[in-house]
């Protein structure tokens, strides 16, 4: 499965900000390939702090998949 799948047909996370910190995500990769800031990312992501708001300040609010941890 490659990285976009999640993402067709899909339209609660098609124009969401994870799409494109995805996009970012496969740039840098492409760029240099060594680089950790998509390591550094997803363990900024998994601190996110649970939010008891009405306002929906969470990671799936972003558009965060389901599937991420395994593609990311």
């Amino acid at each position: 499965m490659t990285w976009f799948n999640s993402f067709i047909g899909n339209e609660d996370t098609r124009f969401k900000p994870f799409l494109l910190l995805a996009i970012t995500r496969k740039l840098m990769k492409s760029i240099c390939p060594n680089t950790q800031w998509h390591i550094r990312l997803a363990e900024h992501l998994e601190q996110f702090p649970e939010q008891h708001s009405s306002r929906k300040l969470d990671l799936s609010g972003m558009g965060i998949t389901d599937d991420w941890k395994e593609w990311w």
